[in-house]
């Protein structure tokens, strides 16, 4: 299920407009290059995503109970997978449109991102975590002032760029060619998108050792029986 460009907007503004978050706060996602240059995307989006500091998540958690927001199910605490009980964040609905609340942490130029899929959205759950190297924080993470004056904060076009050269879906061809319209920061791009290839090259190679792993004690069961 998909939602207006302006139905996010109005979300997102929402959010944002809540003073004692809003400068704890990065949008992140596809609505960002047209929520910072005021245009409509003219396609759905599925969902919102914010990212904020680590340290943040247990305020975001309590102004969710106290809007009657939070619900257990949507909260990665509590999820039996999530052995060690690190925090991936915390997923909920305004006005009809869900919103996910994903912890970050940086020390040393590495940015630790996390975040998951509740089986409530998505049919089953899923732990992330993306680890980013050679980055500083002000790579990842800025804020910017819209036309209307307001200031917001923002996952940088340069890692929103990044992220969806390597994905390549119809809505990141789009996504992409708005952020090229407002333009970056070549030399920074650079750097960024050498640290997300990484990542993602990192990751794929972990899911190969994964499936070499299921396969081989599959192999042993076989042995066994």
């Amino acid at each position: 299920m998909g939602f207006s460009y302006n139905k996010i907007k109005n979300v997102i503004e929402l959010i944002v407009s809540e003073e004692r978050i809003k400068e704890k706060i990065y949008i992140s996602g596809g609505s960002v290059p047209w929520i910072i240059s005021n245009k409509d995307s003219n396609r759905e989006h599925g969902d919102i995503d914010i990212i904020c500091k680590k340290e943040n998540m247990e305020l975001i958690r309590n102004l969710l109970k106290e809007n009657n927001i939070y619900h257990e199910e949507l909260d990665s605490l509590n999820y039996e997978q999530n052995h060690e009980k690190k925090d991936y964040g915390v997923d909920t609905i305004i006005r009809g449109v869900p919103v996910g609340f994903y912890p970050f942490e940086y020390k040393d130029g590495v940015i630790i991102q996390r975040s998951f899929s509740p089986k409530a959205f998505y049919g089953k759950i899923e732990l992330k975590e993306k680890i980013i190297e050679g980055l500083n924080i002000e790579d990842y993470v800025t804020v910017v002032e819209l036309e209307n004056g307001q200031k917001i904060g923002i996952t940088t076009l340069e890692v929103l760029k990044a992220t969806k050269s390597m994905l390549l879906r119809g809505k990141d061809i789009s996504d992409i060619k708005q952020i090229n319209k407002i333009g970056i920061n070549s030399e920074k791009y650079g750097k960024v998108n050498r640290a997300i290839m990484k990542m993602y090259t990192t990751l794929e190679e972990g899911k190969e050792t994964s499936c070499s792993k299921n396969e081989e004690q599959d192999k042993i069961m076989q042995e066994r029986e």
